[in-house]
């Protein structure tokens, strides 16, 4: 939804928040969202703010405080690290000005992560929980934010009948209805009068009993058979609701659920021919019931699809091995990354390498202070390159290692 915030309105689908003094913020709604911070160069100042969101009825206003509490110590600690006060308190006030008032969040949001340096950033809400924090380093910290977002990865449902079509933008938690421009919602309005297997015709073919058998009676008839104008009106359904479904999503790799009668399923999934189709379809249309319920039946194929998609990508890694593209070690893997090579990289949340990835160099082993960490450095490097990163638990790494890559 469009979110409200000091000074103007974020609009639908623009993922900035642009205040007059110039600070801009790009809104996060899943992990691909980061690579939009690729443009942004080098920076001692990057500073990640973790905001819990309580949502007891007086737990906006304590929000609200802990959130100014934070930006609050994010200024004392980039001033800290040497950026002057005043340029240190611009930088504050600008972030706040273009943060969304928390009263306008979706009532299920528990988190608030903020990702600023000192004239751009972004921003993100969660569904689940995260301890609050304030860290100002060379790197962001968003291995947290990371593991949030893929266990609230998003998708998308059609839901489509001879009657008519629904679409859903959908989560773990539930759906929500979604226009799609150029749709119709019935097949009536999509082929009006034209609709054959509602149409009736008739000729003289049977010969009237009497005497005289120079008239016929008239026979009526579907206009190829009923079975046959009811196919013919079903495919050119299809190919309107496919049209416009490929126009609206054919550019986005947000998953798509197709919850049909198995031939209509299967046709609709022909016509759209999508990469980003889930194979497992839902049987039968939610012509009846509500979207609670048509939940209930498709997120269980969803998650399915998404399990079995971690298991493929943990395969992948085990094939790379074997043919030498993989790397298993943070000093093996921060050159590659460097150099643009790597295309998955899974690691361990809580793991720790004190230290700063300098892309000069590579891995510095150091601390200018307690915040600075490499596997950090790393994860945002691979992001701005364009890579995926999974964040895992201790030990559960494909390799069992802190961090271990796939090479491209």
């Amino acid at each position: 939804m469009p979110v409200e915030a000091v000074g103007r309105v974020a609009d639908r689908t623009g993922m900035v928040l642009a205040p007059p003094d110039g600070m801009r913020l790009h809104r996060i709604d899943e992990a691909r969202d980061l690579g939009r911070l690729g443009d942004l160069g080098p920076s001692p100042h990057r500073s990640t703010l973790q905001v819990p969101i309580d949502r007891a009825p007086t737990g906006l206003s304590a929000s609200a405080l802990r959130l100014r509490a934070a930006l609050e110590r994010a200024e004392r600690r980039l001033c800290e690290r040497g950026l002057a006060p005043e340029r240190a308190r611009r930088c504050i006030e600008g972030l706040e000005r273009a943060l969304p008032a928390l009263d306008t969040l979706e009532h299920d949001v528990h988190a608030l992560v903020i990702l600023a340096d000192e004239s751009a950033g972004a921003w993100a809400r969660t569904t689940a929980s995260l301890p609050g924090r304030v860290a100002v380093a060379s790197h962001w910290a968003v291995r947290p934010l990371l593991r949030a977002l893929h266990r609230e990865r998003r998708f998308r449902l059609v839901s489509i009948s001879r009657k008519r079509v629904e679409t859903y933008a959908g989560d773990a938690h539930g759906l929500t209805p979604l226009e799609i421009p150029g749709l119709p919602k019935t097949m009536e309005e999509a082929l009006g009068r034209e609709i054959e297997g509602d149409m009736l015709s008739f000729h003289s073919a049977r010969p009237i009993p009497g005497p005289r058998r120079t008239s016929s009676m008239p026979v009526f008839h579907g206009q190829g058979g009923a079975d046959a104008g009811r196919s013919l009106d079903l495919e050119r359904w299809l190919r309107i609701v496919a049209h416009a479904l490929r126009d609206a999503w054919g550019q986005d790799p947000i998953p798509i659920l197709i919850a049909a009668e198995v031939r209509t399923a299967s046709e609709l999934r022909r016509r759209l021919d999508l990469p980003q189709l889930i194979e497992s379809g839902i049987g039968g249309p939610a012509d009846d019931g509500s979207p609670v319920e048509l939940h209930e039946r498709v997120w269980p194929s969803v998650r399915a699809a998404w399990e079995a998609e971690r298991s493929a990508q943990a395969r992948s890694f085990e094939r790379a091995r074997a043919l030498g593209k993989s790397a298993q070690d943070l000093d093996d893997v921060v050159p590659l990354a460097i150099a643009g090579r790597v295309r998955r990289l899974w690691v361990e949340e809580q793991a720790s390498a004190p230290g700063w990835i300098d892309e000069e160099v590579g891995f510095r082993v150091a601390i200018r202070d307690g915040e600075e960490d490499a596997l950090d450095g790393l994860v945002e490097l691979v992001l701005r390159r364009g890579g995926e990163v999974f964040v895992m638990d201790a030990g559960a790494t494909p390799a069992g290692t802190a961090c271990c890559a796939e090479l491209r």
